[in-house]
């Protein structure tokens, strides 16, 4: 394995968040870091990045490059800030935005928030953008359209059913490190979108076509919006310079789920051809899942138990145990006893 590193590019001042490879050139990929630049690497030319963007303070959370363009990048930042950029107008003082997406969210009658964006992802035609918000629901954007189109929340079962009362369902508070894509499960017709969650589980949704949410998305006046539940959350549409007193409220989507792992999911991920899903979280393991029992890399793949793990009640000496070892050179523990302590952990 070492025969094959080629280089090691040590650029940035803060943990790198993301990692975007080039779509036409292998050796061409761009890193986002929290220490608030977006980064270019070329592997031909040496061990140095070329900062290509400076971004907030809060760091960067996410970086993609647009499927058909590698001109085209979206971004995501801890800020909450989402933004399309056309790096053929990108300096160290301009950034190239050439499109704000709107992530600030409201409850009536006048109660706002910008969230952390985790995350963020193309579909493959590059018409629709996901994100992954703290706190919230992914939520999807038309790739010209500043408003959401939709937000993907857990209100149902795949039959259409509503959750049972005190049941867990989909929640993104305990890490910041949600990863999900899109993709086709082997159709050329149809589109999905995965994440994982708090709850242990793996999420799917299918996504309409863009012209079919716009015509379900609701435009509500400031004056409406303001009676109406403080349940109701939606998205204050804005321009580049100012706020518009128009609240968008996303159709929703009804929510499958796939068989779950002991721990938080934090990585969802569509195979580009076949019909597979693969799922990490913060135990070691990493599953994939087929919703047939055979695949080209086995002959017989086992049915996965649905039974969703109950957090465990506060265990200090978990936490305790797995805290001392981060900083104890002692590796003489398992992968499973190591599995225990983090599970552990995250139950806290």
């Amino acid at each position: 394995m070492g025969d094959m590193l080629r280089c090691v590019h040590r650029d940035h001042a803060g943990s790198i968040r993301d990692i975007a490879a080039n779509p036409f050139n292998e050796d061409i990929c761009l890193t986002a870091s929290d220490d608030g630049t977006i980064i270019r690497h070329d592997w031909r030319i040496g061990e140095s990045g070329t900062p290509i963007i400076l971004g907030p303070p809060s760091g960067f959370t996410g970086v993609r490059y647009h499927p058909a363009s590698d001109n085209l990048i979206a971004t995501s930042a801890a800020s909450g800030h989402v933004a399309l950029r056309d790096l053929r107008m990108s300096t160290l003082t301009h950034s190239g935005t050439v499109m704000h997406y709107s992530t600030i969210l409201s409850k009536p009658p006048d109660r706002l928030s910008n969230p952390e964006a985790c995350s963020i992802s193309f579909d493959r035609e590059g018409s629709r953008l996901a994100v992954n918000v703290l706190n919230f629901y992914p939520v999807i954007y038309g790739l010209s359209d500043p408003s959401p189109l939709a937000v993907l929340t857990a209100d149902f079962l795949p039959d259409g059913s509503v959750i049972p009362e005190g049941e867990r369902t989909y929640t993104n508070r305990a890490t910041e490190l949600k990863r999900g894509s899109f993709g086709s499960l082997g159709s050329d017709d149809e589109q999905y979108y995965t994440s994982g969650s708090d709850d242990f589980r793996a999420y799917v949704w299918k996504i309409p076509p863009v012209e079919v949410l716009k015509e379900q998305r609701q435009t509500i006046d400031a004056d409406r919006w303001k009676t109406l539940s403080e349940d109701v959350i939606g998205n204050v549409h804005r321009s580049l310079a100012s706020f518009n007193a128009k609240c968008v409220h996303p159709k929703e989507g009804l929510t499958p789920c796939l068989p779950p792992h002991r721990s938080i999911i934090n990585t969802s991920l569509f195979h580009p051809t076949l019909p597979h899903i693969v799922t990490a979280g913060v135990e070691s393991g990493i599953l994939i899942h087929s919703p047939f029992p055979t695949a080209p890399f086995s002959q017989r793949l086992e049915r996965t138990d649905l039974a969703v793990r109950e957090p465990s009640e506060a265990n200090e000496r978990g936490a305790r145990i797995y805290a001392s070892s981060l900083v104890s050179s002692n590796a003489t523990a398992d992968e499973a006893e190591n599995d225990d302590h983090v599970i552990a952990l995250f139950d806290e």
